[in-house]
């Protein structure tokens, strides 16, 4: 039963569901004469444990019944009064943000029936501790455990095909990526790990040094955000990829004096605010640039050289970069060039950041606008995109002031372009063709150019 299938139905009083429902979205039932009656405690609909009603009392301990199939979703959201839960291995699925800021809970033992764990699931439980993951868990949501505070121990059963928890590491055997680390975590340096994963040690706050291993390649967002004590990084030459806030609300990120700050050899981020035109040159030997790395600087960056030892550039390195003019990337880079002020990857054919004054090029090297390429360009108003170009990418000229785009080939040709989605959002804009002209509605969306024919000019 879908997220607020029957909700705010507020005659609806009574309920029969079969044995065969087994999960309960969010809200399934929020509002009816039927959620309403019932007495506050747990509420369950046939096999599904759907919801907590009231106010729970101080150190509640609940052990949920023989026979259910699974906790909804939001079912104990924010029930502070819980310090303990047992769960029967009866349950295959923990919904979406089912324990969510339950503030009291110092343990959580998975049984070995749990198949999926939903996103923020055990989010902003500040007192958890340790973490016990039995060997049938297959899929854990985004976030399920971020913001667990005082998170010391994760065990995971031995049996369990998917995860391994070492060193207080929850890690995803066939990705290698740490999903979870703690305030005890030690990473891996055998191998196991070539990803630190979105959020891994999100507001640990007794994490006070951290030392990825070498062969660890990505950093996802938000990785170590938040956690407070930590002043001391170390980071192999093997990272090349970091995403968007991975260090924020660090004691070491703080620390740092503004401008550019990096982490290994990937620039990280632009730190404090940037007032006047500010052009940036890319530290020789860098290895990548991170997601949002200009957010600071953005609406003043007017140029960018990028040396010839950069092997990642992120799709949104430059999403806020509305003045960039001026793309460089050093000669005898074999990954990235420039041309006509536009950074190009090379074997995709992908633009991937373009400015004002860009020339896209009409050799055929570019075969895809990227994502965001031209996203909050405001001085853009005319461009003219080759025949070569076979798609246009989400939010490729959002937010920009295009009116114009000159196209290399016939109308039925631009119709075929794959356009992602609001690739021109805010922007109305009129394409001419070879053999005439369209118009483009501001709102266009994915699979739709919102194109109307003008005919022949």
């Amino acid at each position: 039963i879908g997220d607020y299938a029957f909700g705010a139905c507020v005659g609806l009083s009574k309920i029969y569901i079969p044995q065969s429902v087994t999960t309960i979205g969010e809200g399934a039932f929020q509002g009816t004469a039927w959620y309403n009656n019932h007495p506050d405690g747990i509420v369950y609909v046939g096999k599904v444990l759907y919801r907590y009603k009231g106010s729970m009392p101080e150190n509640t301990k609940v052990a949920v019944k023989e026979g259910t199939t699974s906790i909804a979703a939001e079912a104990f959201y924010g029930c502070d009064g819980l310090t303990g839960i047992t769960i029967p291995d009866s349950v295959a699925e923990i919904g979406d943000k089912a324990f969510y800021g339950c503030g009291a809970l110092t343990g959580a033992t998975i049984p070995d029936g749990v198949v999926k764990i939903g996103e923020n699931a055990f989010n902003s439980c500040k007192s958890l501790v340790d973490i016990n993951i039995g060997k049938g868990l297959k899929e854990l949501g985004r976030n399920a455990f971020s913001y667990c505070n005082k998170l010391e121990k994760i065990t995971v059963n031995k049996e369990n095909a998917v995860y391994e928890g070492t060193g207080n590491c929850l890690i995803n055997k066939a990705t290698k990526t740490l999903v979870k680390g703690t305030n005890l975590s030690a990473i891996p340096e055998d191998g196991s790990v070539r990803e630190i994963g979105e959020s891994a040690f999100c507001g640990c706050e007794a994490v006070k040094s951290i030392t990825v291993p070498y062969g660890v390649t990505d950093i996802g967002k938000e990785a170590f955000s938040h956690c407070q004590n930590l002043a001391s990084v170390s980071v192999p030459n093997s990272v090349i990829r970091i995403g968007r806030e991975a260090f924020s609300g660090t004691a070491w990120y703080n620390n740092q004096p503004d401008g550019l700050v990096y982490v290994g050899k990937v620039l990280y981020a632009y730190k404090g605010e940037a007032t006047s035109a500010t052009a940036v040159t890319v530290s020789a030997g860098s290895l990548g640039i991170a997601e949002g790395a200009f957010d600071n600087c953005g609406s003043v960056l007017t140029s960018i050289a990028i040396p010839d030892s950069v092997i990642h550039i992120d799709a949104s390195a430059f999403i806020s970069c509305k003045k960039l003019k001026e793309i460089k990337v050093e000669d005898g880079n074999r990954l990235y060039k420039s041309s006509g002020n536009c950074l190009v990857e090379i074997e995709t054919g992908t633009l991937i950041v373009g400015g004002a004054d860009s020339v896209i090029p009409t050799d055929g090297s570019v075969k895809k606008i990227g994502d965001y390429a031209f996203i909050g360009r405001t001085e853009l108003t005319s461009i003219s995109i080759p025949v070569s170009v076979t798609s246009v990418g989400n939010y490729a000229f959002a937010y920009s002031n295009l009116e114009r785009i000159v196209y290399g080939g016939s109308i039925m040709q631009w119709c075929v372009v794959k356009k992602g989605i609001e690739w021109n959002w805010m922007a109305d804009c009129t394409v001419r063709c070879t053999d005439g002209a369209v118009t483009v509605n501001r709102n266009a969306s994915s699979g739709d150019d919102g194109s109307s024919s003008l005919g022949e000019e």
